[in-house]
């Protein structure tokens, strides 16, 4: 799940930086 702002990318793009924000 993300919590943060950023797309919504699913978690096979956990790497990103985007989504690493999230949590």
């Amino acid at each position: 799940v993300h919590r943060s702002g950023g797309p919504k990318v699913p978690s096979s793009n956990l790497g990103s930086p985007t989504t690493l924000k999230a949590g």
